[in-house]
């Protein structure tokens, strides 16, 4: 299982995978494009073993309560 966290731009992608690297993640796949296109994504193992998908898709919007909007 991948739980994902969804974030507003390709460089909060990195950002993130940055900022919990510095804490003891392992990255897993590095920030990317993904197979589909569209998507600018990365895959890190949390300490607890737990994978993230770290993501941005230009298709969603993300509000400022951090509430992501489909369409």
């Amino acid at each position: 299982m991948t739980l994902c966290h969804n974030v507003d731009s390709p460089q909060r992608v990195r950002d993130t995978v940055e900022a919990m690297t510095a804490t003891g993640a392992e990255v897993v796949k590095a920030p990317q494009v993904g197979d589909r296109g569209g998507i600018f994504h990365a895959h890190v193992r949390d300490p607890n073993g737990i994978v993230w998908e770290i993501a941005h898709n230009p298709r969603r919007r993300i509000d400022e309560r951090g509430d992501v909007h489909f369409g």
